[in-house]
């Protein structure tokens, strides 16, 4: 377990195994990418984490990409409360561990709305088409 202090407040960014647990508090927030997300973390290519602070319980699934030869973490997921108090520890846990940027992807306009208060910036917009294409 690793404990990190930020203004007299004690974070904890636990690995954790994807067993059943893990999975039932992801499953939602996962939604049709849970088996990819599950491969990924069981290949060793992402990490999952439960992050506990004092006002929030999370679970997130974080990896490191290197962009322009700087580090980058992308937040592959994200599930649980407090998630407004959790961005901010994230982002400190990004900054100690010297990852320049952090990049997640967001489908909740709302999330959208705590991301931007925070001082993130929408750099793409993914569309999809509904339908099943024939082949």
């Amino acid at each position: 377990m690793a404990c990190y202090r930020f203004d007299r407040v004690f974070i904890a960014l636990i690995p954790v195994d994807y067993d059943d647990r893990f999975e039932a508090a992801i499953k939602s927030a996962a939604g049709d990418d849970l088996e990819i997300i599950k491969n990924e973390i069981k290949s060793g290519e992402c990490v999952a984490f439960s992050f506990c602070g004092s006002n929030y319980d999370f679970k997130v699934v974080l990896r490191v990409e290197k962009v322009a030869d700087k580090n980058e973490l992308v937040l592959v997921l994200g599930a649980g409360h407090g998630m407004k108090y959790a961005i901010k520890d994230l982002l400190h846990f990004a900054k100690i561990n010297k990852c320049h940027t952090i990049r997640t992807h967001v489908k909740s306009r709302g999330l959208v709305k705590i991301w931007e208060s925070l001082g993130f910036e929408i750099k793409e917009t993914v569309l999809s088409y509904g339908r099943q294409i024939q082949e």
